[in-house]
């Protein structure tokens, strides 16, 4: 559906399928009021969030299909009550300009490991103060592409502004590392991008999907040493980037591509029931 599923309801869906009683509906799920803007009870109960939230999990148990973006993501949506009839994971894919010339950067003990971030958000949920405690860190140089809140100190972080895609690609090849330290996100585009490209991620293990995501290609972030995730980074970043270099199709636009076109075809292909 190229509708925004906070902007139907689910009586509107029974309309469609009174016009077109072949339709299929098949939603991508985003997110929800509660998980992504967390306020008080009172302002979620009485404003606008629960009604937005209420609606979209409605729309989903009413639709054929749902897309969700990580297992995580499920996860939060099926504790708010959504229970769709049929239901896949599909991670994200980033674009390919991430993919081109690929080079391994070198890490001797005595190199100056090289790490990047980068948010489109300043929300605390992004957790912008561990960026800037890592920039801190002794031999480690942190480059940063994206918006940064007023309120966090920038250490000695090497702000780059904001990127397109290409030259966000030339500064990853300078790097070792994708830091990635946020919480609550479904399903990073960019850490998708980090790990597309090549670079093993410095990731928060915590509430989010970036263990579900990098558990395999990158280290999770000790919060309370972070000299030691420092050095597990060091000691690791050659097994780690070769296993990721090996298996960087999973995290690229042509692979999810794939796999949304099989779920449409499937579903143009079966009988209504």
């Amino acid at each position: 559906m190229p509708w925004q599923q906070y902007l139907i309801h689910k009586d509107d869906l029974k309309k469609f399928k009174c016009l077109n009683s072949k339709a299929k509906f098949i939603f991508r799920a985003v997110n929800l009021k509660w998980h992504s803007n967390p306020v008080s009870a009172i302002k979620y109960y009485f404003g606008l969030g629960y009604k937005t939230d209420k609606n979209i999990i409605r729309v989903l148990n009413n639709s054929d299909c749902v897309v969700y973006q990580s297992y995580y993501q499920k996860d939060f949506f099926q504790k708010s009550g959504a229970k769709p009839k049929n239901y896949f994971v599909i991670l994200n894919g980033a674009s390919n300009v991430f993919k081109q010339n690929l080079s391994k950067l070198s890490l001797n003990s005595e190199d100056t490991l090289k790490i990047i971030a980068t948010a489109n958000a300043k929300r605390n949920s992004k957790r912008h103060e561990v960026i800037t405690a890592i920039s801190m860190i002794k031999d480690v140089e942190v480059y940063y592409a994206g918006l940064w809140p007023e309120n966090v100190p920038r250490g000695k972080i090497k702000f780059c502004g904001v990127l397109e895609h290409e030259s966000l690609k030339k500064l990853m090849d300078s790097c070792h590392y994708f830091l990635h330290p946020a919480i609550h996100d479904p399903c990073p585009n960019s850490l998708i991008e980090g790990l597309f490209a090549g670079l093993p991620a410095l990731y928060n293990s915590g509430m989010g999907s970036g263990a579900e995501i990098a558990k395999n290609y990158g280290i999770p972030i000790n919060f309370y040493d972070l000299n030691k995730t420092i050095l597990d980074a060091r000691a690791q970043y050659n097994v780690l980037h070769d296993t990721l270099y090996h298996d960087r199709y999973k995290f690229g636009i042509e692979r999810a591509a794939e796999e949304y076109f099989n779920i449409f075809q499937s579903a143009m292909v079966q009988p209504n029931g």
